[in-house]
């Protein structure tokens, strides 16, 4: 005969690894909102224009790249920070834009 409870997880097991799973998804979610604090930096949606707005949704500007090889920094319409690093602007999208973002126009620099 074959003990059942063998196989199954003991009500202390299965609340331990609900603990772990919880907590791999909490650090996971505050990971992202970090860096989406981070680039939302760049720019204020706020103090735009509603045609600056329309412009980025139609460019479908995002602050994070979907390619690694196509983001703003890489672009020949982004200029850097002058104080270096951070967000940079583009000379197509009035305000900040992240140097790790992508929009429809992206060109390489060349």
């Amino acid at each position: 005969m074959t003990d059942k409870r063998a196989s199954e997880l003991s009500r202390r097991q299965l609340l331990t690894l609900v603990m772990q799973v919880s907590a791999v998804a909490t650090a996971s979610m505050a990971a992202g909102c970090a860096k989406n604090a981070t680039s939302a930096a760049c720019y204020d949606a706020d103090e735009a224009t509603e045609s600056d707005v329309q412009l980025r949704s139609t460019l479908n500007y995002t602050d994070a790249s979907p390619d690694s090889q196509q983001v703003c920094g890489g672009c020949a319409f982004f200029q850097p920070a002058k104080e270096g690093g951070g967000c940079g602007t583009c000379t197509l999208l009035k305000g900040a834009v992240s140097p790790g973002g992508h929009c429809t126009s992206w060109s390489a620099r060349g």
